[in-house]
């Protein structure tokens, strides 16, 4: 049977464990798959669990350490040094990084729940 860390914030599991799984996964396969490929692999097993409630946990401490596994992955699928920037990197991906996803969803949430909130007119 495995276990699983989970990081516990305000009620909300973050599977850390499968997040570490996950970047193990796209570093074993790398030198067998295009970058095109890692890319699309990286949506539906990393961005997924990253994307999941990030409205609730993405301004906690957590998300510093989520984050450095984030860029490692993006490093790995660019095949960039571990010192440089990962922020071309994203944009040439057409992928988000964590905290540009947080403010993401936290707009799309406030957006589409406006009748919720009370209106100062």
């Amino acid at each position: 049977m495995q276990c699983y860390r989970q990081i516990q914030i305000s009620g909300y599991a973050i599977p850390k464990h499968k997040l570490s799984t996950d970047y193990f996964a796209v570093r074993a396969i790398k030198p067998y798959m295009s970058q095109e490929s890692l890319r699309v692999i990286y949506f539906p097993y990393f961005h997924s669990i990253l994307s999941y409630d990030i409205i609730f946990w993405g301004n906690s401490s957590i998300s510093n350490n989520i984050f450095r596994l984030q860029k490692r992955v993006i490093r790995i699928i660019t095949n960039i040094r571990s010192k440089d920037s990962c922020r071309q990197q994203c944009e040439k991906l057409q992928m988000l990084p964590l905290q540009s996803q947080y403010v993401r969803s936290s707009l799309l949430f406030v957006i589409s729940s406006s009748d919720m909130f009370e209106h100062n007119c």
